[in-house]
């Protein structure tokens, strides 16, 4: 009988070790879950502030107001028009 005792005893206590320590995993894993969200919905906002010229420097403006499409210095087509292929 002090046999069993003792084996039930060891076998609480390891049942009592390893559920403290997924639990702790478990509470790791929803902690960096919520830093994640809460970085993101931060870097979000930042990125729309910069999208409004907020935090933007003097000399490189990201406001698209004055922007214009790229044109080539020197363009090796000469004048011709872009045509689609079609691939059978």
């Amino acid at each position: 009988m002090p046999r069993l005792l003792g084996a039930t005893v060891i076998a609480g206590v390891a049942a009592l070790i390893i559920t403290t320590v997924f639990k702790l995993l478990l509470a790791i894993t929803l902690l960096a879950g919520a830093v994640v969200i809460i970085a993101r919905s931060f870097g979000n906002r930042r990125e729309q502030l910069e999208a409004f010229g907020q935090r933007a420097t003097e000399g490189l403006s990201t406001s698209s107001v004055w922007a214009g499409p790229i044109h080539a210095v020197r363009s090796n087509a000469a004048g011709r028009e872009a045509s689609i292929v079609p691939i059978n």
